[in-house]
């Protein structure tokens, strides 16, 4: 909206449309401005939904304290009252959608009011005023009882009989039915198992103390303060670095998106929004992972013996054979962390009716960092030409990862080549 108003001051009233008008001398708080206000949201929301959709998403904005050259702002006001005068004018059974921002004007304590009235949908009403105002000499805000209002380039009229007719039509007519299926279909999310983290490490650094010790003699004085501090160090690493073992280890997880009504949907964008538990990681394979990477403080030493880790592995039974070689994702899934929580997010596909669509089994790790045996996951999608947005959640199970396994498949395996 910022964008928009920056424009308005630029352009002033050529910048008005269907979609858009400006004014810098309405107040909401009179009648006379009250019945401005209705009489945009009224002819903005009989617009057809392909004529709306060419701006602002098929949303129709009216801006007031703007003008060419400055946003002057109006005082603030308790929307509550404007609410109460738009009932006098409005359809009380179904109503248009509309709502108020405001965008403050710096150093002025003042703001930008701006109505937003909802993009107009296939089997919207038509909408006819539903009181008077007989506007005192400015036929702007003329309103009468019965009448349908229309929104042309750049001001509010009183609807023709074919404009009528289209509307009635678009009153008749529906959005076809929309059946989405969300599921998991590879990769389940899995979370470390807590007792066997602290174990391994613990071996891990036994095993390391050991090479530590040997060949020297004596009782070196002050080494096992040096040891509590090392140990210390490299747990903290070991806990760092334990989603970076997962992303090497775990598979992949895989999202189908089914459209499985008869319905073509255009230009999709789905949310899958996860727990604030829920932590994606970049798949990785086993040779992009090491010891050195995992825990730094043990393993960058210039005298450590990569063999000593590798056999005492193999005295473990740790060893497994080597991984085939596997491709990197060919599809650019987007997604993030945030404090909310995973995101994962596609946008710009198509699906046609009875189709489907999956990602790649490479492209992310999800970590779960609690001791569940599921999580839910909200998602939300929304298609080109359908203004409104499709929810639903899903249920995904929660499985135990060995710590062991995951080093056995990734660290330890490929010496075994």
């Amino acid at each position: 909206m910022e964008a928009v108003v920056a424009a308005a001051v630029e352009q002033g009233d050529a910048i008005e449309s269907h979609a858009l008008e400006i004014k810098s001398d309405v107040d909401p708080t009179t009648k006379p401005g009250a019945a401005k206000i209705a009489r945009f949201i009224l002819g903005a929301a009989n617009r057809l939904p392909a004529d709306a959709a060419g701006k602002f998403e098929g949303y129709a904005y009216l801006m007031l304290g703007v003008a060419e050259g400055e946003a002057t702002g109006i005082d603030m006001f308790d929307t509550k009252h404007l609410e109460d005068r738009m009932r006098r004018f409005l359809d009380p059974d179904s109503p248009p959608r509309w709502d108020v921002h405001w965008l403050p004007v710096d150093g002025r304590g003042k703001a930008v009011c701006v109505i937003s009235v909802a993009p107009p949908l296939e089997g919207d009403p038509l909408q006819v005023c539903h009181g008077d105002f007989q506007g005192e000499g400015n036929r702007s805000n003329l309103l009468e009882d019965g009448r349908v209002y229309y929104r042309e380039k750049g001001s509010t009229r009183a609807a023709r009989s074919g404009e009528v007719k289209a509307l009635v039509r678009r009153a008749g007519r529906t959005l076809p039915a929309v059946d989405i299926r969300i599921e998991s279909v590879g990769g389940e999310l899995r979370r470390h198992v807590d007792e066997e983290v602290n174990q391994v490490f613990d071996l891990l650094f036994e095993q390391h103390v050991t090479d530590l010790r040997k060949g020297r003699a004596g009782t070196d004085e002050g080494l096992d303060d040096r040891l509590t501090r090392l140990r210390d160090a490299a747990y903290d690493e070991w806990m760092d670095n334990l989603d970076d073992l997962a992303a090497a280890a775990w598979p992949g997880v895989q999202f189908r998106i089914e459209n499985t009504a008869g319905t073509y949907l255009e230009d999709i964008e789905l949310h899958l929004m996860f727990p604030p538990t829920a932590v994606g990681v970049a798949k990785a394979y086993p040779d992009d992972l090491s010891m050195k990477k995992l825990i730094p403080t043990l393993y960058e030493r210039r005298d450590y013996d990569a063999n000593s880790i590798t056999n005492w592995a193999a005295n473990q039974n740790w060893m497994m054979p080597p991984l085939p070689a596997v491709s990197h994702p060919s599809y650019p899934l987007v997604w993030g962390n945030d404090d909310d929580g995973l995101v994962l997010t596609v946008s710009g596909m198509d699906l046609r009716p009875d189709s489907s669509w999956t990602n790649d089994n490479d492209d992310l790790v999800i970590v779960v960092n609690e001791s569940v045996e599921s999580i839910d996951v909200d998602w939300q999608l929304t298609a080109k030409g359908h203004h409104k947005s499709y929810t639903g959640t899903l249920t995904l199970p929660v499985k135990k990862a060995s710590v062991r396994d995951a080093l056995a498949t990734t660290v330890f395996r490929r010496h075994t080549d």
